[in-house]
């Protein structure tokens, strides 16, 4: 059997793609949750930040690995580079599997499973699912690919980190304005998405809003 090494990990799970694009953010929303809750427990901030980088990285790379599972086809109409085509279809469910058992751990570990953060992180996952596997794949859908996405990217993630620092309803102001932002922010760069990939998309037959206009 062929070796997996760093690289082809880091091609695996397109660290590229979401380390540092998407964790600072998350890390300024961490800090940002502990200065409002005034916490000073050193062993507790490094507990909880140890547990949340972890589940970062499992969600993350779910997110894109699921993605790519279900895009085989397609980039290869496209000439575009899937590195989950070169492993077989049993290493992706084990890999599949790992991944949804890590983001369980953490957030059990971190919140409990009758927590907010928890309940938040499985929406997650369903929107990662519907949003790139069949027979959903709403990433086919103009207007369902922005909204799916800004909510698995960019709002869900950053609420996860705020609400599992701080009780919501003490600072509901702060946790509405964050979802906004993030939802937003996220609206803006799959956007940017569209344009950059409107090429790709156009060969292998996706919607793809920025060829409306562009």
């Amino acid at each position: 059997m062929r070796r997996i090494g760093i690289h082809s990990i880091s091609e695996l799970f397109r660290f590229g793609n979401w380390w540092h694009y998407k964790i600072p953010p998350l890390l300024a929303v961490f800090f940002f949750a502990q200065i409002l809750k005034g916490e000073s427990e050193v062993g507790s901030i490094v507990f909880k930040l140890a547990l949340l980088n972890a589940w970062m990285f499992a969600a993350a790379s779910f997110g894109y690995f699921i993605n790519d599972c279900s895009d085989i086809e397609e980039d290869a109409m496209a000439g575009k580079k899937n590195s989950v085509a070169r492993i077989s279809s049993y290493l992706r469910w084990i890999i599949v599997a790992v991944l949804i058992i890590t983001i369980s751990l953490c957030q059990f570990l971190l919140n409990g499973m009758h927590s907010l953060p928890f309940l938040l992180s499985v929406f997650q996952l369903v929107f990662f699912v519907i949003y790139s596997v069949p027979p959903f794949r709403v990433k086919q859908s103009l207007l369902g690919s922005i909204f799916c996405d800004s909510m698995y990217a960019h709002l869900l993630p950053a609420a996860i980190v705020f609400s599992s620092i701080c009780n919501i309803s003490d600072y509901t102001s702060a946790f509405e304005l964050l979802c906004i932002w993030q939802f937003v922010y996220g609206t803006r760069n799959i956007l940017l998405h569209h344009l950059f990939d409107r090429k790709n998309d156009a060969r292998s037959g996706n919607n793809n809003l920025a060829n409306r206009f562009v």
